[in-house]
Parts: structure tokens; C-alpha cells; sequence
């Protein structure tokens, strides 16, 4: 066992000080890094629950030959959420709905690719929307920005991603 001497001392104030400050500076580095993750990741996050609803929502109506609904909430502008119905509103019952976090953006590239405020998923798989192929941007305030595309022919539904805006 050691004992200690009236000589010996333990750390200084001026140690304990320079540690302090070290360790400050190297969490003050790493908290916008967290931050931005937190973003991205946020972001990605919803981007694939777009996705999966997307492909439950066509899956549904190829199961049951008829066609699915995924409706957004509201009609312009940042959309806020989406249901998936057996019909265009009032018409019809929801299945399931999403409501987006807040800090993630979700936005219609075009106005006029699904103007009913819906994608509409046919018996086939393939969506039966008048216009081009539907498809959203997801963006966060980091600058990243998630396209979703789905295509009218197959229903086939890619994600890209990119820094680039999301115009198609």
C-alpha cells in the first residue's frame, strides 16, 4: 500500500484547468458533427418510411386487385403527411397514415405530376396517375436532398440521393 508524504501532491489547479479546456474544445468540435448526422439521419429516415409505405401501398393493391391510395396532407406547399386509402376522399377508408417529423422537408417536384394530391397504385402495381412519373424531394437544412421516383409502367420506386436540388 502506498502512503504519501506531506510532499507529495495530487494535480494542480493549472492541470486540472488545461484538461478542462482540452476536453471543451473537443466536444465544441464534435457538436455540429452530431447535429448534421442527426439531420441526415432524420432525413433518410423518413425517406425510407416513404419508401416502404410506397411499396405496402402498391403490394396492397396487388394483393387484393384494387387499386391504393396514398394521399397527401395538404395538397400544396410542404406536405405534412399521407394516408393510404381504398379511395380518393371522402370516398373510401384509411388504411394506415404518416405525419413528418418536424425538420425534414417533403415537397412534390412538379405540380402537376399527381394533381389529384395522390398516387395512385393500380391492381397491376403500376401507377395510374395522368402526367409523368410521380416524385418527391425530401430535403433537410443541412443540403442534402433525397429524390423518390416511382416509375409508370412498373411501379418500380428508386431513391437517389445528392447535394444537388431535386428537380427532376
Amino acid at each position: 500500500m502506498r502512503t504519501f508524504h506531506g510532499d507529495e501532491t495530487g494535480a494542480g489547479l493549472l492541470e486540472v484547468m488545461i484538461v478542462v479546456v482540452i476536453v471543451g474544445m473537443m466536444v465544441a468540435l464534435t457538436i455540429p458533427s452530431i447535429t448534421s448526422y442527426n439531420s441526415t439521419s432524420g432525413m433518410r429516415s423518413v425517406a425510407q418510411q416513404l419508401v416502404s409505405d410506397f411499396r405496402a401501398a402498391q403490394q396492397r393493391a396487388v394483393a387484393q386487385q384494387a387499386a391504393r391510395y396514398l394521399v397527401f396532407t395538404p395538397s400544396t406547399g410542404t406536405i405534412t403527411g399521407y394516408e393510404v386509402r381504398t379511395a380518393i376522399p371522402p370516398g373510401g377508408s384509411v388504411e394506415w397514415s404518416y405525419t413528418l417529423p418536424s425538420g425534414v422537408h417533403v415537397e412534390k417536384t412538379s405540380a402537376d405530376l399527381f394533381p389529384s394530391r395522390a398516387i395512385i397504385f393500380s391492381p397491376l402495381g403500376s401507377v395510374t396517375n395522368p402526367g409523368s412519373s410521380p416524385a418527391l424531394c425530401v430535403d433537410n437544412t443541412g443540403g442534402l436532398h433525397i429524390t423518390i421516383t416511382i416509375s409508370y409502367a412498373t411501379g418500380r420506386i428508386n431513391l437517389s440521393e445528392g447535394t444537388t436540388n431535386c428537380a427532376i
